[in-house]
C-alpha cells in the first residue's frame, strides 16, 4: 500500500509569508514601456561557489541557488510540500520507498530535456556513500541508510532507503543538474541548471549575475538580469541602497535593521527567522539534574537581554517551537529573580557551585547576553567561568566532549523540517536522541505526536533555557512583487516583477 500525494501545478504561482502577502500582484510584461527589468540584490554574506551538490552557505542553498537550479519540490510557509519538477510522488507505508513522477516539459539551459536519469543522478550524488565521498557531496543521510536511486523510465525516479526515512523533508535543497555534471571540471565556472535564470558571470565572494531563461517551463521571468552583490558592512549597505547601487538588501538581522530602515521607496518582508538559545550540556554539575536546570531559569533577565542583544525586537520564549506551526504553547512560570535562583540551587545541593557559560566569538548577541547571565549567576552565589570561544574551540568543548557541563549559546536560522531544531538544541539527553531518530522515519500521523512529546520533555526537564526569536528581513523596492519567502529562510525570485 502506498500513499499518493498529488497537487496541481500552477505555473508561476507564488507562496508568500504573511509578511509578504502585499507582494502579490499581476506581473507586467518585461517589454512594457519603461518597466524596470534589472534587479541588484545586496547581501552581507558571500557566495563562494556554485556547486549545488556540495554544502554551501544558506545565501546560496536557500536563495541564489534557486535562480539557477530547480528542485523537485519546495515547501510553503506551513511546511507543506509543493511540486516543482515533480508533478507528484508516492511514499510507501514503511517510509522506505519514494517514487517521483516528473513533469515532461522542463529543459536545461543548454536546451536538453530534464529526464529521470538527470534527477536520479542529482539525488544519487547526494545519497550514494561512494559518490558522496568521491565528490565531497552534502549527504542526504547516513551511509547505512542508502538503498538505491533508479530512473525506471523517462519521467519516474524511485528512491529506496534501508530503513524508514522522511525523504521528502530532505529534498528541498536537492538541486537538479544534468547527468555527469560532477565530472565536469568547468561546471563551477559555467553551471547548467533548469531554473528560471541562467548563468552569466560569477566573481566568487563578490558578485553573481544571472539572466532570464527564455524556455523556463514556468514562463520566462519578468526580471531580465538579476545580480547578488556582497557588501559586508552595514554602513556600506545603507549607502549602496541610498545611492541606488543596489536595489534590494537580503538577510538583515534585527540588530542591524535600524541602520537601513526608513529609506524611501523600499518595503520590507521577512525572509527567515533567526533564533538563539541557551542550552544545557549534562555533566556532573548544576545542569545534571532537572532541579538544578530549573533553578537556572531565574537567572535570565529576558527583557534586558532582548534590549541589549536584539534592540527589543526579539521574542523571548522557553520553547522556540511556539514560533512555528508545531508549537504546543506550554506555559513556564519563571521570571528573573537571582534570589529565587539562589534559594532553589541551595535546595538542590548546588549552593556556591561553579557554573560554566560559553558564548561564541563573532556573535555579539551571545557575548552581551552572556555578560548579563554572568552577573546574575554571581548575584545568586555561584562561581562563574564565562568564556567566549572560537567556533573550533566551541565545538571541541561542547559537541565533541560529552563530559563538559554548563550552559552553551547556540544560534541559527529556524531550520526546516522543524524537528531538525531538536538536534541543534539538545546536548547529551538520550531520551531526546531516541525521539529525534524516530522523527526522521515517522509517518505524518506519528510525527506530530513525537514532536509534541519532545517539546514536553524539553520544557518539563528544562533541556533548553530561554530562546530568542527575531525576524530576518529583506528590503525590496516598493514596486517589486512576486518574491517568494518562507519564515525558515527559502527565497525564490523567479516570479519577481516590477509594477
Amino acid at each position: 500500500m502506498t500513499r499518493r500525494v498529488l497537487r496541481p501545478i500552477v505555473a508561476g504561482a507564488a507562496l508568500l509569508t504573511a509578511a509578504a502577502l502585499v507582494l502579490t500582484g499581476c506581473s507586467p510584461s518585461s517589454d512594457s514601456g519603461d518597466t524596470q527589468t534589472t534587479l541588484n540584490v545586496g547581501m552581507a554574506s558571500e557566495i563562494s561557489a556554485l556547486i549545488p551538490w556540495q554544502q554551501q552557505g544558506y545565501n546560496f542553498s536557500q536563495n541564489a541557488g534557486f535562480t539557477l537550479f530547480d528542485t523537485l519540490i519546495k515547501f510553503d510557509d506551513e511546511g507543506q510540500a509543493v511540486p516543482v519538477l515533480a508533478e507528484s510522488w508516492e511514499i510507501s507505508d514503511d517510509q522506505t520507498t519514494t517514487t517521483f513522477t516528473l513533469r515532461d516539459d522542463a529543459v536545461f539551459h543548454d536546451g536538453s530535456p530534464v529526464t529521470a536519469a538527470d534527477v536520479a543522478y542529482s539525488i544519487d550524488i547526494r545519497a550514494n556513500p561512494e559518490l558522496v565521498a568521491k565528490y565531497g557531496s552534502w549527504a542526504l543521510f547516513g551511509d547505512a541508510m542508502y538503498g538505491s536511486v533508479e530512473a525506471t523510465d523517462d519521467t519516474t525516479v524511485v528512491v529506496t532507503t534501508t530503513s524508514a526515512f522522511r525523504l521528502i523533508d530532505a529534498m528541498r535543497r536537492v538541486m537538479i543538474v544534468p547527468e555527469g555534471s560532477a565530472d565536469d571540471p568547468d561546471f563551477g565556472q559555467n553551471p547548467i541548471g533548469s531554473g528560471p535564470f541562467k548563468f552569466v558571470s560569477f566573481d566568487p565572494g563578490v558578485k553573481l549575475t544571472v539572466e532570464a531563461f527564455d524556455d523556463y517551463w514556468g514562463g520566462k521571468p519578468a526580471i531580465q538580469t538579476l545580480s547578488f552583490s556582497t557588501i559586508a558592512d552595514i554602513g556600506a549597505q545603507s549607502s549602496a541602497l541610498r545611492s541606488g547601487d543596489i536595489d534590494a538588501l537580503y538577510d538583515i538581522s534585527s540588530a542591524a535593521f535600524s541602520q537601513v530602515s526608513g529609506i524611501d521607496g523600499l518595503q520590507e518582508i521577512q525572509t527567515g527567522t533567526y533564533f538563539s538559545w541557551w542550552m544545557t550540556q549534562f555533566g556532573t554539575g548544576i545542569t545534571s539534574t532537572p532541579e538544578g536546570r530549573a533553578a537556572l531559569r531565574y537567572l535570565f533577565d529576558k527583557d534586558q537581554m532582548n534590549a541589549s542583544a536584539y534592540g527589543g525586537e526579539g521574542t523571548a520564549t522557553w520553547n522556540p517551537f511556539d514560533e512555528t506551526p508545531v508549537g504546543i504553547g506550554q506555559e513556564v512560570e519563571a521570571e528573573y529573580d537571582p534570589a529565587k535562583a539562589k534559594e532553589l540551587l541551595e535546595a538542590a545541593g548546588f549552593g556556591g557551585a561553579t557554573l560554566s557559560i560559553l558564548a561564541l566569538e563573532g556573535y555579539e548577541d551571545s557575548e552581551r547576553m552572556g555578560q548579563l547571565l554572568e552577573q546574575a549567576a554571581i548575584e545568586a552565589g555561584l562561581t562563574v567561568d564565562f568564556r567566549v570561544l572560537s567556533v573550533a574551540d566551541y565545538l571541541a568543548t561542547t559537541y565533541s566532549d560529552p563530559t563538559w557541563d554548563g550552559i552553551v549559546y547556540g544560534a541559527g536560522t529556524l531550520p526546516f523540517p522543524f524537528y531538525d531544531a531538536f538536534d541543534y538544541m539538545i546536548l547529551g539527553n538520550p531520551d531526546m536522541a531516541s525521539l529525534i531518530a524516530q522523527m526522521r522515519g515517522a509517518s505524518d500521523a506519528d510525527l506530530d505526536s513525537l514532536i509534541t512529546e519532545a517539546q514536553e520533555i524539553m520544557v518539563d526537564d528544562t533541556l533548553v533555557l530561554p530562546a530568542f526569536v527575531a525576524p530576518v528581513r529583506t528590503l525590496l523596492p516598493e514596486n517589486l512583487t512576486g518574491v517568494e519567502a518562507t519564515t525558515f529562510g527559502d527565497v525564490r525570485w523567479g516570479d519577481a516583477s516590477f509594477q
